[in-house]
């Protein structure tokens, strides 16, 4: 696998990785705090959802000698699982989830389109990859942005 390939898989499977991680915080912040399964759910679909990609990634990149790249997705994941098991709930309350996931998702667009121009790119195809990568570059810079307007200004988006 080149390392063109190992980047793209690394993006890819990094997005469920912080999903999932993301799923897992929350149902394990809910089983510490409140001592009940009530979410339950998002344990075990957060473990499924995060995990399976992780074990992928994992076994691909260590099977092809890529180098340090393997820890990155296991970094993601953990990350996300104490991301949300400590800091997001107060993120949500002071800032609101529309700001957030305003902000989140616009972060997100932009690293996938990166990832998609340079991968692209590689290829041979300046055009295409300008084309794609942009597009969504374009449309989460535009999300990020008015989630980060929103915060400045101190009003919540919904």
């Amino acid at each position: 696998m080149t390392s063109q390939g190992a980047i793209f898989e690394i993006l890819f499977l990094g997005l469920f990785n912080v999903i999932g991680g993301l799923a897992l915080g929350h149902g394990l912040r809910g089983l510490v705090a409140e001592r009940t399964l009530r979410d339950g759910f998002f344990i075990i679909w957060g473990a499924g959802f995060g995990g399976i990609p992780l074990i992928i990634s994992l076994c691909t990149l260590l099977g092809t000698r890529s180098g340090p790249l393997f820890l990155v997705n296991p970094l993601l994941f953990l990350s996300a699982i104490v991301l949300n098991m400590t800091i997001v709930p107060e993120l949500v309350r002071d800032i609101g989830a529309g700001t957030l996931v305003a902000i989140g998702v616009g972060a997100m667009f932009m690293f996938i389109g990166v990832g998609i121009g340079m991968t692209v790119f590689s290829k041979g195809s300046l055009a295409f990859a300008l084309t794609v990568g942009g597009l969504f570059v374009l449309g989460g810079g535009l999300a990020f942005a008015l989630g980060i307007n929103a915060l400045i200004r101190g009003k919540q988006t919904t």
